[in-house]
């Protein structure tokens, strides 16, 4: 029996956006990096790239640039936590379904 790959890939998505989150909020030490929120994973269909959506809470360029920095820490310590013969490469983007709805919800205030 055939496992679905649609399935194996939500579950690595939702595997990498804990340990990431708790990765952001506990080993990394950089105070750009402080108050980041990660909403969601996109791994790509080959497992080679995962794209980790945050949502920053002040200064955009500040998260990004401390998280760009920070990505090959952050890849180090998913390998100690996650078992997997290839593990993706990380990269970060800001998340702009979340910027877009709290910016509609602002203009209904």
């Amino acid at each position: 029996m055939k496992k679905d790959p649609a399935i194996r890939k939500s579950r690595v998505e939702a595997l990498i956006l804990k340990e990431v989150s708790e990765i952001i909020f506990s080993e990394i030490k950089d105070p750009r990096v402080q108050g980041t929120i990660v909403s969601r994973v996109e791994v790509s269909d080959n497992m080679r790239r995962a794209t980790v959506y945050i949502v920053p809470q002040k200064d955009v360029e500040r998260h990004i640039e401390g998280l760009k920095s920070a990505a090959g820490f952050v890849r180090a310590i998913l390998k100690k936590r996650i078992s997997m013969r290839i593990l993706p490469t990380i990269s970060f983007e800001i998340d702009d379904k979340y910027t877009v709805l709290k910016e509609e919800k602002d203009e209904k205030l």
